[in-house]
């Protein structure tokens, strides 16, 4: 069969199919691979966004009360024990979170 020009022409017509198809897959892996990269990164920017903004949020909470705190503490000018701990305990009442709150003074 590989004599004749019908086989040689059977043999190029089936190796120009399978060379087709083959580089017709390594394109869609290609350019499906990109595609599934390209939304992945994307999906991850937009949560490292969300929680990013949840942390700033959070922090600048944080910064607040702690700035409401010392401001109580500097209008009443009061540096007793007894309201330092009044003023400390309730910027801590219901904060799970807070392991330890220090209060310095000039002192």
């Amino acid at each position: 069969m590989r004599r004749t020009i019908k086989g040689k022409l059977t043999i190029s017509v089936i190796c120009i199919v399978a060379v087709s198809i083959i580089l017709t897959t390594i394109g869609i892996v290609i350019i499906a691979g990109r595609n599934l990269i390209r939304n992945q990164t994307d999906a991850l920017q937009l949560n490292a966004d969300k929680y990013a903004e949840e942390i700033n949020t959070w922090i600048e909470n944080e910064k607040m009360l702690a700035d409401g705190a010392a401001k109580s503490i500097v209008s009443a000018g009061n540096t007793e024990d007894k309201f330092l701990q009044s003023v400390l305990d309730t910027y801590a009442k219901d904060r799970e979170e807070l392991l330890n709150l220090y209060c310095g003074t000039k002192d």
